[in-house]
Order: structure tokens, then C-alpha cells, then sequence
């Protein structure tokens, strides 16, 4: 009895095992790497003028840059005519920002020199379109956002692995990769969840109950928009299942067969004013299980990172975080009144927002209207005014109107907007 010395999972053996299968179908068997339908490779080559001017490291590594940026910018705009989309916004790869209208996920230089003072940079690029706003804004505030508690399906499918922490622990994965990219200041709140009815959530839940739910949780985190999510699957399975082969039968009966394994979330986006949907979206992939079944290494751990099943989540997890950036930075900026003393009011945004002294937000007043079923939505009314901020500090700020609130009607919870 030798088997476990050399076929042990972890050791020499289990790698020559890999070699011996993956010698046996290579003949066969063509392996595909999935690529999300709305990434794509865009080949381009950028030129720059090599200005000559001063230390000529500076010079090069300038025109380089620049070679690089105008690269960007030309696999973007292939991608835009291939798609047909319109575009916007600056993609970034290893601190080099260049104008390009898609989000550069991945970036190899093919090959760069020099001829004269011309500096040629061709490049192969993964690229993701970005949608555009159907209005640009002179200034973009950063929204506030709350990543609850994601609920799961399925409770024994945490056991392979002993991923009994995903339920906080995919929110918080997401949350930093969102926060990562700018556009909003995400606050954890995953002890917290939305919905009763996983199976059919949230078709099936009451709308009273969870528009309600939405809105207080918003407002009691004085936030914008409340991201939720419910884990659909984290199955595995056997990509040979019928294989009656030499080694697959060794490798059943040494208990070594491959596995695979799923990632299935649905996110939804409430709006925190509303509680209405904004956003509702399944993401999915597929990696290898390649740790032992007994093997407990918990959700976002090193271990559990360093797994190709682990790789495959978090690249998702990135996919799904640029997708929810989208979806958001279209959407105007607005934040609670929370307070009046006079002309002036205060709301709950600051510095961190991107709010400054000198900045001018539109007043609205806000009516709730009701079905027969109780509370529906919220409608806006503008106001007419605008407030002018005055003093800001980090989390909150204040304003003043050009004449007294009470004449305007506005009252505490009416919104300020930038559209």
C-alpha cells in the first residue's frame, strides 16, 4: 500500500498524475478559456514624439508614456466601432492613465522602439466597454453606498472547502474592489440582509417590506444606494463524468478526480430614497476545486486566493465591481438635508465626497405617494434654488440659500441634487 507516499494531492505525485492525464488528452482535446462576452483583446500601436529637450531618460520614458496612452486610446476606439457602443470615461493599467472610453482589465506590450525621434508602442489590451452618461457632469461627487449581507441558497454547498463565512465574506471582497475604484464610498454593513424569501428573492418578497427595509437602512446609514445579493450556487462537479479511461478509473479509485466548481450571485441595487430597484444582475463562472475534500481553508483566505477556483472568484468579483461602478456613476448625485438653522442647511456629504467650498447643489422637495398596497415611491419637486456650500468638513457639510427655507417649503430629508 505506496499509493498515498506518491499520488498525495499536495505532493510530486499529484502533479505528475496532472502531466500524465493531460498528456493522454491532448491529442483529443482543445481547451477553451472563457472570456466574459463583454471583454475583449484589442490589438493597437500608439506613437510619440521624442521631445529632445532636456535629459533624454526623462525624454524617452515621457514619450513612452505617451506612446502608451495614445495606444489605449486607438483599442479603444476599435472596440467602440466593433461594438458599436458609446463609450465613456479613462481607463488605467499599473498607474498609466490615458483617455481611452473602456476599462483596460489586462495589458501586454507586444513590442516598442525607437526610429529618429518617433516612439512606436504596440500593445494588446483586454478591454471592457463602459457606458456612457447620458450627461456629462462637470464634477463627479463620490455616492455613498451600503454592501449588506449577501444571503445563500444553499448551506450544505459551503461545506467542501469550509467557506461558511461567504455570506460576509463576498460582500466585503466586493466592497474593497468597488471602493478601489473611486467612484463611491462603500460602508459594510454585512451583518444586515434584505430579504426573507432566498429561493425567489426578490420577486417574491412583499414590496411594503422591502422597499421599507431599503429605505430605512439608507437613511439610517445616511447613504445613497443599498447593494444586496443572494449566492446561487457554489456546486462541484466532475468534468468527467462518463471518461472510462486507464487514469480516470486509477484516479477514481484513488479518490482524485478533478473538480470543478460554480459561482453564482445575483446583486441587486436599491435606490435609498426609493427602495426601488435600480439594478438586478446574476454573475457566474466556473474554476477547479483543487484543494482536498477534508480541506477547510475559508472564504477570501490566502489559501483560498491561491486555488485556481479562488482566482476565477475574484476575478469575477472584479468584473462584478466594475459593473455595479457603472451603473452608479450614472446615476445623480443626491444626499439627505439633515438639519436648518436660517438660510443655512446642513447634509450628510463632505470632503470625502468631493464636495468644496464654492460648489452649488440644486434643492428639491420630496413627496411620498401611496397605492393601495401603502407606501410606493417618492416623487421630487424642484425647488427653484440652488445652496451654495460654505463650510465642509470630511463626512458632512452646510450651505447657504439665497432666501429663507420656510418660504421654499423645504424641510429636514429634502434632497440636494447634482445632476
Amino acid at each position: 500500500m505506496v499509493r498515498y507516499i506518491f499520488l498525495s494531492k499536495n505532493g510530486l505525485g499529484w502533479a505528475l498524475f496532472r502531466l500524465l492525464r493531460l498528456m493522454a488528452e491532448s491529442a483529443l482535446v482543445v481547451t477553451l478559456v472563457a472570456v466574459p462576452a463583454h471583454a475583449q483583446w484589442v490589438e493597437a500601436t500608439g506613437y510619440a514624439t521624442v521631445s529632445g529637450a532636456g535629459d533624454q531618460a526623462t525624454d524617452y520614458s515621457q514619450a513612452r508614456e505617451a506612446a502608451m496612452s495614445d495606444a489605449l486610446r486607438q483599442a479603444a476606439q476599435q472596440l467602440q466601432t466593433q461594438s458599436g457602443n458609446s463609450l465613456s470615461n479613462s481607463g488605467s493599467m499599473d498607474g498609466l492613465s490615458a483617455q481611452v472610453k473602456a476599462t483596460v482589465r489586462e495589458m501586454s506590450v507586444l513590442d516598442e522602439q525607437v526610429i529618429g525621434n518617433l516612439y512606436t508602442v504596440r500593445l494588446k489590451a483586454d478591454l471592457i466597454p463602459r457606458a456612457a452618461c447620458a450627461l456629462e457632469k462637470k464634477r463627479s461627487y463620490r455616492k455613498k453606498v451600503a454592501m449588506l449581507g449577501f444571503m445563500l441558497q444553499t448551506n450544505a454547498q459551503t461545506s467542501l472547502g469550509g467557506l461558511t463565512d461567504i455570506q460576509r465574506g463576498v460582500p466585503a471582497m466586493l466592497a474593497d474592489q468597488l471602493g478601489l475604484l473611486g467612484d463611491s464610498q462603500v460602508y459594510s454593513s454585512s451583518q444586515q440582509t434584505l430579504y426573507g424569501d432566498v429561493q425567489n428573492a426578490p420577486s417574491s418578497e412583499s414590496q411594503l417590506k422591502t422597499l421599507t427595509k431599503a429605505v430605512q437602512l439608507a437613511k439610517q446609514m445616511g447613504v445613497q444606494f443599498v447593494i444586496s445579493g443572494v449566492i446561487r450556487d457554489l456546486s462541484s462537479f466532475n468534468p468527467h463524468p462518463a471518461a472510462n479511461s486507464a487514469l480516470d478509473k486509477m484516479s477514481s479509485w484513488l479518490g482524485l478526480q478533478e473538480t470543478r466548481r460554480h459561482f453564482a450571485v445575483d446583486i441587486f441595487v436599491h435606490d435609498g430614497l426609493s427602495g426601488d430597484i435600480l439594478m438586478q444582475k446574476r454573475f457566474e463562472t466556473v474554476g477547479e476545486w483543487d484543494q482536498p475534500a477534508n480541506e477547510s481553508v475559508g472564504f477570501g483566505s490566502p489559501a483560498f486566493l491561491e486555488t485556481s477556483y479562488g482566482q476565477a472568484v475574484n476575478r469575477l468579483l472584479g468584473e462584478m465591481a466594475l459593473s455595479l461602478n457603472d451603473a452608479l456613476r450614472c446615476q445623480p448625485f443626491m444626499v439627505r438635508i439633515t438639519r436648518m438653522e436660517d438660510k443655512t442647511l446642513h447634509f450628510d456629504a463632505g470632503a470625502l465626497s468631493g464636495i468644496r467650498p464654492g460648489d452649488e447643489l440644486a434643492v428639491y422637495r420630496t413627496y411620498q405617494f401611496y397605492d393601495s398596497n401603502g407606501l410606493k415611491g417618492m416623487e421630487l419637486a424642484n425647488a427653484k434654488s440652488v445652496l451654495s456650500v460654505t463650510q465642509v468638513h470630511p463626512d458632512f457639510s452646510s450651505g447657504i440659500l439665497p432666501i429663507e427655507p420656510g418660504r421654499l417649503n423645504i424641510q429636514e430629508d429634502d434632497l440636494l441634487i447634482a445632476w
